[in-house]
């Protein structure tokens, strides 16, 4: 119940409301009632969005992970990142090194001040490929046994 001639009211439950207005005169001659009905709809959830630079690439791969999403009726309180490799980031926009091979499933939920969380999932998003090995590294003994290698020249080992 109000007494002011403008009063401000805020539903925080989506649904329909009765408002009665009462006016009378100062003089409490005339008076008149009206019934309002209010509609009040739920908040509008956010749209998670991202996109990431690069995709694909060798191991270790570095992505850096740009937030697109965009605010429901409330904006967006939280970010919460799954690099589909085990990790996992609360950042808005991450940066991530993938240091395995193979293919990843990118997840990201937003979560609004009110309403509904979001969420957005892109399959085999990320794409790391096997890395070329660092150079002057050779795994001579795993490929040929018993062989020394010397700065200028191969012997090989007697039993």
């Amino acid at each position: 119940m109000s007494t002011e001639q403008a009063p401000l009211h805020t539903y925080s439950v989506a649904g329909y409301y009765d408002v009665t207005l009462s006016v009378t005169t100062a003089n409490g001659l005339d008076s008149e009632r009206k019934n309002v009905y209010v509609s009040v709809s739920p908040a509008a959830s956010p749209t998670a969005a991202f996109s990431a630079a690069p995709t694909s690439g060798s191991n270790p791969l570095t992505v850096q992970f740009t937030d697109q999403s965009t605010p429901g009726s409330s904006a967006i309180a939280g970010w919460s990142w799954n690099f589909g490799d085990g990790t996992t980031s609360t950042e808005r926009h991450p940066v991530h090194t993938y240091t395995s091979n193979g293919s990843f499933t990118v997840s990201l939920t937003v979560t609004p001040v009110t309403g509904t969380a979001s969420t957005l999932s892109k399959p085999d998003f990320i794409n790391v490929a096997p890395g070329t090995p660092a150079a002057g590294v050779i795994a001579l003994g795993a490929l040929c046994g018993a062989i020394v290698l010397c700065a200028s020249r191969i012997t090989r080992k007697r039993p």
